[in-house]
């Protein structure tokens, strides 16, 4: 009676311990990059007024500080409701095989609300916020003038980015966290040794606005290669 009870016991352990082994393989990317991917991140965000400071000077710190509030409020508010409804059906669109086409139109949607947002603080930002804040704070629309461009691809790449999730291709994702953080460092040092806030300021754009497009450059892979692979399909045994 004893082995019979014990043999289907160790063979449903066994199972057990085989499935386990499989969900590891298959999340392995999500156990080995999350928890590092999003302290990088972070740490980019962090980072930027700590350097501002050190560099520049609070005075630089501060200006740039309410000048990024400004930009992320509004985006923010957009970005969060559209990015949680992006990984629901995104995640639906992937076993549909329409992933691609799905994020490439909510890209466009994303440039053109947007877009307006960006061209106004690019253009009339420094007389905005003198008119708003004070001629105290008219520095900060500068640097909001500045950062504009980089705003916009900034907004349109946070949602796409959450393919990286469903596909589970996190170690993607930590390596554009990566590579963010890297460059801000160096734009910001690169400004100080030249003495100017504006050219640290300039090349945090530029490099932002790089990483930002090899973020959706890499979804819209990623998506399509999922689109086309006949062996993920949901027909196919």
């Amino acid at each position: 009676m004893i082995a019979i009870v014990l043999v289907p016991e160790f063979k449903y352990k066994k199972v057990n311990a085989i499935k386990n082994i499989e969900l590891i393989k298959k999340y392995k990317n999500s156990l080995l990059y999350d928890t590092w991917g999003a302290l990088i991140n972070n740490l980019s965000w962090m980072i930027v007024p700590i350097l501002m400071n050190y560099y520049y000077g609070s005075y630089a710190a501060g200006q740039y500080s309410i000048g990024l509030r400004v930009i992320q409020l509004p985006i923010s508010i957009i970005g969060s409701s559209i990015g949680q409804v992006f990984i629901k059906t995104a995640s639906e669109k992937k076993s549909q095989k329409q992933l691609y086409d799905y994020a490439k139109g909510i890209s466009f949607k994303l440039l053109k609300y947007t877009l307006p947002f960006g061209i106004l603080m690019l253009v009339f930002g420094k007389w905005i916020f003198s008119f708003t804040f004070g001629t105290q704070w008219e520095r900060s629309g500068v640097y909001v003038q500045i950062l504009a461009p980089w705003a916009v691809l900034w907004f349109i790449s946070s949602p796409i980015s959450s393919i990286y999730i469903i596909m589970q291709k996190q170690n993607i994702s930590f390596f554009t966290s990566s590579l963010n953080l890297i460059t801000r460092i160096l734009s910001l040092y690169i400004g100080y040794r030249f003495k100017s806030d504006i050219l640290g300021l300039v090349l945090f754009m530029i490099s932002g606005l790089l990483v930002s497009g090899i973020s959706i450059f890499l979804c819209f892979i990623i998506s399509k290669k999922n689109d086309t692979d006949n062996s993920l399909s949901p027909s196919k045994n």
